[in-house]
């Protein structure tokens, strides 16, 4: 029990009088918790309150794990809220594991109840769960927060059996004469963090007596470190908005582990799982010097210089071109969106300082850089029709798309797929190919159009 008020008092997380809605499963660590906080604190006053989800997975168990929790509710005298979920349904329905349905399911619960009492929300967690689950992160990839653990506190959820092993908490039930309920579905190894416990864990013991209070000391120092990183990187973010975006000139001079922060920071908060291989998209976008990267459907990271925005879509309009079909681009282009035959098209604009030197431009950026200022009205994205013509802007020949095609050895049915710009007075621009003649920015060029092809892994697509 010292272990359990050390970290109650250490992390804050509870006052005197205060509602706590418990999650009670029936299990050892939930019935453990449900009994210190009825009895283990008298002199607080704690208003306890039990929320049981019966998942309706394991049929007569499941059931018999209810009437148990029912029956500790009497016994301590507090009120008990009990939902039935068909879990294995909603998992089908949402596409998801069982385990992270349950979980969502569980959680939502929480909150909605916790929200209309006023309550905290005190889960079972304990030391043994945190180190399986910093295994599982480190198993599946992970950053700072992944190998942190189970944190004791996240917003009004807490956890204070988090100082706790798994077997000091049997022993806690053993000494009060305290029975509890065995999940079968954890005698398996058929799920990973089964395997992890039954497997896993045993050899860490068998390497460090003491690997418990070794993975504390780890879990502290990391969450302490990415605490700073993170409130760093707020801080960093809000020197550099400049309205909607985020201006940052001294991005270069920034520590690798800070940039990545303030990536990390930016993505949660559009609620963007900041994958490793995501942020190091952005930072290679960052480093290019102009990026649009797909986050998710709608949301779009750009980059222009030292300029950084998250941005949802302007327009994007979704058309499948068969039989002459296309989508319409209205004024003003920059920053529009289009989506057509499963692609995603950007349109981003830059004024005459950021190409004033256009002779040093790469000729793989050039090609689709198109002068803002000589497109016509009406502009559209759909693909090849009839009569649609390219012009070379520096070999100066003009051949049919049709043609051009031929040349180029493009199969038929890749044809059809390669999209084009146009207005009022024919193409302008062919995936692939780039701007035509007609449109080729050059010196006298004000306003620059660049017309990116975006891919769905997030980088902006290289044109051939």
């Amino acid at each position: 029990m010292n272990k359990i008020i050390e970290a109650v008092e250490r992390h804050q997380m509870l006052k005197q009088g205060e509602a706590v809605v418990v999650g009670v499963s029936g299990g050892a660590d939930s019935t453990a918790l449900l009994d210190f906080l009825c009895r283990g604190l008298p002199e607080w006053g704690l208003r306890v309150f039990v929320c049981h989800i019966n998942h309706r997975l394991r049929g007569d168990e499941s059931d018999g794990d209810e009437a148990f929790v029912r029956q500790l509710c009497r016994r301590y005298s507090v009120k008990l809220f009990s939902f039935t979920e068909e879990i294995a349904a909603q998992a089908v329905e949402k596409g998801q594991s069982i385990e992270l349905a349950a979980r969502e399911i569980r959680y939502q619960r929480f909150e909605e109840l916790a929200g209309r009492l006023d309550a905290k929300i005190a889960t079972a967690h304990t030391l043994s769960d945190s180190m399986e689950t910093m295994l599982y992160h480190l198993a599946r990839g992970t950053g700072l927060r992944g190998l942190s653990g189970i944190p004791p506190v996240r917003g009004r959820i807490i956890r204070p059996l988090i100082g706790m092993t798994r077997q000091e908490v049997e022993s806690y039930l053993a000494e009060r004469g305290l029975d509890y309920r065995t999940d079968s579905s954890n005698l398996t190894d058929a799920y990973t963090r089964n395997r992890i416990r039954h497997r896993l864990i045993p050899e860490l013991y068998q390497l460090n007596p003491h690997a418990d209070a070794a993975a504390v000391r780890l879990q502290t120092l990391l969450r302490e470190t990415e605490d700073y990183l993170d409130s760093e990187a707020g801080r960093r973010l809000e020197n550099a908005q400049e309205g909607e975006a985020f201006w940052f000139a001294e991005w270069e001079t920034l520590p690798m582990a800070l940039r990545r922060a303030v990536l990390v920071r930016l993505l949660r908060e559009y609620r963007v799982e900041p994958e490793f291989v995501r942020v190091e998209r952005m930072l290679a976008g960052i480093a290019d010097g102009r990026c649009c990267i797909e986050l998710r459907r709608g949301l779009f990271f750009v980059c222009k210089g030292q300029l950084l925005s998250m941005q949802e879509r302007h327009e994007l309009a979704s058309e499948r071109p068969e039989n002459g079909g296309f989508v319409p681009v209205p004024f003003p282009i920059e920053g529009n969106i289009v989506q057509i035959q499963n692609k995603t098209i950007r349109f981003l604009c830059d004024g005459y300082e950021h190409f004033k030197n256009i002779e040093n431009i790469p000729k793989s950026l050039l090609k689709n850089l198109v002068d803002y200022d000589k497109i016509g009205d009406n502009v559209v994205v759909r693909t090849r029709r009839a009569g649609d013509c390219f012009s070379h802007p520096e070999r100066r020949w003009t051949k049919p798309l049709k043609k051009l095609f031929n040349e180029y050895h493009i199969p038929p049915e890749e044809r059809l797929a390669i999209l084009v710009c146009a207005d009022d007075k024919g193409v302008f621009w062919v995936e692939g190919f780039g701007a035509d003649a007609r449109v080729s920015p050059g010196r006298e060029t004000k306003r620059f159009l660049e017309i990116k092809r975006v891919e769905e892994s997030g980088r902006c697509r290289k044109t051939f």
